[in-house]
């Protein structure tokens, strides 16, 4: 028993200090990356519509429009929302929706665009981008495929900060209009994996890796 437990203790010993630096670093890319994404964003962030630049394009990033238990998502329901009053206060003359519709039963855009026809925008106004999978590729292909140097961003605070960033990044004029959070302020899960989102997005932007799908060049 001695034996075993002396093992442990030097294999322990071994091990703590590479643990404990491999945390810190882990800490420090999380905060760094964190800080860089409030820091690109800052006076970039709105959420008034009158007040808002106008931009030809608005850019909404994509969700589901229900939830696992099939009630209505409402951050797909706020960020239509948000568009619709961007529209009405004459900010933007078209919508780019983009999200996720890697299978045949699950379509972001479309059930973007039907909810946005519902709330007044006209339906030869809003653009789908099939193939914005993430918001790093949902800002590629807005650049790329859709040409759009300018853009203004809709989601939720949060999303719409790191989805600043990443424009920037990618040499576009980038400002973002923010959808309502449904609760007031962002869970402690919605925190965690933002906070997993940013430093992805570092990893993406150092990285550079092509959109999971390109496709051929559609201008707005």
């Amino acid at each position: 028993m001695k034996s075993w437990t002396s093992k442990r203790t030097s294999v322990w010993r071994r091990l703590r200090w590479p643990a404990a630096v491999t945390v810190l670093a882990a800490t420090v890319v999380c905060m760094g990356s964190w800080i860089a994404v409030e820091h690109a964003a800052e006076q970039r962030l709105f959420d008034d519509a009158y007040r808002t630049p106008r931009c030809r394009v608005a850019l909404v990033l994509g969700t589901a429009p229900t939830v696992a238990d099939g009630h209505t998502n409402l951050y797909f329901r706020t960020r239509v929302q948000a568009t619709a009053a961007l529209w009405k206060a004459g900010r933007i003359q078209k919508v780019l929706v983009s999200g996720d519709n890697s299978r045949k039963d699950y379509d972001e855009p479309s059930a973007m665009r039907d909810a946005l026809i519902a709330e007044g925008v006209p339906a030869d106004s809003i653009v789908r981008d099939y193939a914005g999978f993430d918001t790093y590729d949902s800002m590629v292909r807005a650049r790329d495929i859709w040409g759009l140097d300018s853009v203004i961003v809709v989601s939720q605070p949060f999303h719409c900060k790191r989805a600043i960033t990443i424009g920037l990044s990618l040499g576009q004029t980038c400002f973002g209009f923010s959808a309502p959070l449904p609760w007031g302020k962002p869970t402690f899960w919605a925190t965690v994996r933002e906070a997993g989102a940013r430093v992805k997005m570092v990893w993406d932007l150092w990285t550079n890796p092509e959109p999971h799908f390109r496709g051929p060049r559609e201008v707005i």
